[in-house]
C-alpha cells in the first residue's frame, strides 16, 4: 500500500490547525490582560476621586468656617477650612490635582496630593438655602456631583473678578 505523501499532508494541516488554535488562545489572553489593565487603571482613578470627595466632605462638615475661592468660570481655586478662628486644612485645585495642606506644630506648611487626573471642579454656593454644590469632572467618566448642607457654618465665597 502506497500512501504517496498523505501522512506529510495530514501532518502539515494538523500543525496548521493547532497553530491557529494556539494563536487564537494567545490573542484572547492578550486582550483579557489589556482589558484587565484598563479596568484596574480606571478603578484606581475612581477610587482616588472617591477618597478625595470623602476627605473634602469630612473636613467641610467638621469645620466651623470656610473660605472658597473660585475663578470667573466657578472653577475651584481653593477651599480653606477653620475650626474656630484657627486654620485647619486648605484644599487647592491646580494642574489637574487636588492638593491639601495645613501647618505643622512648628508652623511649617506642607502639601499633599489628594487626587489627580481631574479636568475641573465646579463650585456653587446658595447662601439662602445654605447649600454647597460641588461637581468633579473627570476625563472619560461621568461627572461626580455632591451637595453639602452647611447649616451652622460661616461661608465666605471669593469669586475671581477680572
Amino acid at each position: 500500500m502506497k500512501k504517496n505523501g498523505y501522512v506529510l499532508l495530514e501532518m502539515t494541516i494538523s500543525l496548521g490547525l493547532f497553530s491557529l488554535i494556539l494563536l487564537s488562545a494567545y490573542a484572547m489572553l492578550f486582550n483579557l490582560a489589556n482589558s484587565n489593565q484598563i479596568l484596574v487603571k480606571n478603578f484606581d482613578k475612581l477610587e482616588n476621586i472617591r477618597l478625595a470627595q470623602y476627605f473634602l466632605e469630612q473636613q467641610i462638615n467638621c469645620c466651623d468656617k470656610l473660605t472658597i475661592e473660585t475663578d470667573k468660570n466657578f472653577t475651584m481655586k481653593s477651599i480653606a477650612t477653620y475650626i474656630g478662628d484657627n486654620p485647619n486644612h486648605t484644599f487647592e485645585f491646580k494642574d489637574k490635582t487636588i492638593k491639601f495642606g495645613g501647618t505643622s506644630d512648628n508652623g511649617t506648611a506642607f502639601n499633599n496630593e489628594l487626587s489627580q487626573n481631574i479636568s475641573d471642579i465646579k463650585i456653587n454656593y446658595n447662601e439662602i438655602k445654605k447649600l454647597l454644590y460641588i461637581k468633579i469632572i473627570i476625563e472619560d467618566f461621568p461627572e461626580t456631583d455632591f451637595i453639602l448642607y452647611l447649616k451652622n457654618k460661616i461661608v465666605f465665597l471669593k469669586p475671581y473678578f477680572s
